[in-house]
Order: structure tokens, then sequence, then C-alpha cells
């Protein structure tokens, strides 16, 4: 998921590249995007409903046809026997039938199970804290005003169309080398990795933006900026998510 996220922020980088010498640019970067988001609408027209979803409503028959549509086999009875088996353990079935006062009693009791055992609440403020950790990091600053913090840097406005496209490959340098690297490393050694090299590099970022006018710091400043979302990438990009997916019970996954 965090690959094809920033595979889709370079394509986007690279349309502004291409239209920006049209006059009203920016509108057709933007008419672009409705490009996949119609792709996208026209392909859920086609996508069967969840398995999980129909045997939680009882139409077992519904289930096992998609089922079989995704393993492309006939016998999907180990399969479906494992959804139904969870749904039993997690009393969802049985809530699906009292409408919205069910699902909200679900929601709640889940929660609470969340926040009422030592456990699951450790694990929870750890996964919040990552997920701090992901946003505070100056991410989203970075790829939304990158643009601006290149012109800011003494770049003219085409270059730094450019060099932002650029921004977008360091990091899904970042995130290959995370994919990579994060199953055999381990997740808190990908994630230390990251974190220093993004402490590094900010500051380094930080530093060079004392030096305006020098055209040695004005690279500096690209240097900066392109290792940082390298180091982003490596881990704080990817970790926070992979490690929230791990770390709770199953049944209280989707809550958490």
């Amino acid at each position: 998921s965090d690959l094809n996220i920033v595979v889709g922020q370079l394509f986007a980088a690279m349309v502004n590249v291409i239209f920006r010498h049209y006059a009203g640019g920016w509108r057709w970067s933007m008419g672009v995007a409705a490009l996949p988001a119609t792709v996208l609408f026209v392909g859920v027209c086609f996508l069967p409903e969840s398995p999980r979803w129909l045997a939680m409503k009882g139409r077992r028959a519904d289930a096992e046809a998609v089922l079989r549509l995704l393993y492309d086999r006939e016998d999907v009875s180990g399969p479906l026997e494992d959804i139904l088996t969870a749904i039993s353990l997690e009393g969802e079935k049985k809530d699906a039938k009292r409408g919205f006062g069910g699902l909200m009693k679900r929601g709640f009791g889940k929660l609470g199970s969340i926040w009422g055992v030592k456990e699951i609440r450790r694990a929870a403020f750890l996964g919040i804290g990552l997920m701090a950790m992901n946003q505070f990091s100056g991410i989203n600053t970075v790829m939304y005003y990158s643009t601006t913090i290149l012109v800011q840097a003494g770049f003219s406005q085409d270059a730094s169309i450019w060099l932002a496209a650029m921004c977008c490959a360091a990091q899904l340098v970042g995130v290959c080398v995370s994919v990579a690297s994060m199953d055999t490393a381990g997740r808190r050694s990908t994630a230390l990795r990251s974190c220093l090299g993004v402490v590094l590099t900010l500051s380094l970022l930080a530093v060079s933006f004392m030096y305006k006018g020098d055209p040695l710091w004005d690279y500096v400043k690209v240097v900066a900026l392109m290792l940082y979302l390298v180091a982003f990438g490596s881990g704080l990009s990817g970790v926070p998510w992979v490690i929230n997916a791990e770390i709770y019970p199953l049944k209280l996954r989707s809550a958490a």
C-alpha cells in the first residue's frame, strides 16, 4: 500500500512537469486526477461483495461463489470455514442482525476492550505514538510544499517543479529499501534507522536555510531534502502501518 501511494505521488509529480508550461496547467493537473478515479469507479462497479460480509449476513452460497472466483477453484470449504469460525468467535453475525444498535454496541464494546486491558492498552499507545511520529516528522509539509521550499531556496519555478518530482522519486527509493529490508532487519531496527536519518537530514536542512544566497548551500538544501525523503521512506513511512496491523488481537484489530 505504501509503495503504491508513493508511486502515485511520483506519477502526479510527473504530470505537473508535463503541464508546467501550459496556460492554466494546474487545471490540467487537477483534471488528470479524475482519470484513475474513473477507472477505480468502473472497477468497483464490477467488484464482488466481500465473502466475509456475505457470510455474516447468512448468504453462504453467495460467499462460496465469491471465494471460488477469488481462489479459482471449486472446493473453497476451507477458507469459508475459517471465515465462519472468525465470525462466530467475534460475534459479528449476531450483532449484524441488530442493525445500527448492534453495530454501535459491538463498536463501543471493542473500544472498551482496547482500553480496559493493560497489555492491549500499551499496544494502543505504541500504535498511536508510531502514527504520531509518522505525521509529526514533517512529511506532509515537505510533500505538499516541496516546490515552494525549493523556490525559497533560490531555484526557479521550472527547476523547482522538476526537483519536486525528484523528491517523490527519492521517497520511492526509500520505500523500496524498506520493503526489501523490513522482514530481514526487523520492524524496530528499520524504524530506528529511519528516525536517525530523518533527524540528521532535517537538521541539515534547517541549518542550510540559515545561509541564504549562497549557491553552495542552495544545493545542500536539495541534497538534504532528498536524503530526508529517502530516510523517511526507508522506515517511518511504512513501519507504523505494518506494526499497527500486527500488535492487536485479531478480534480487536478492526476497532484498533
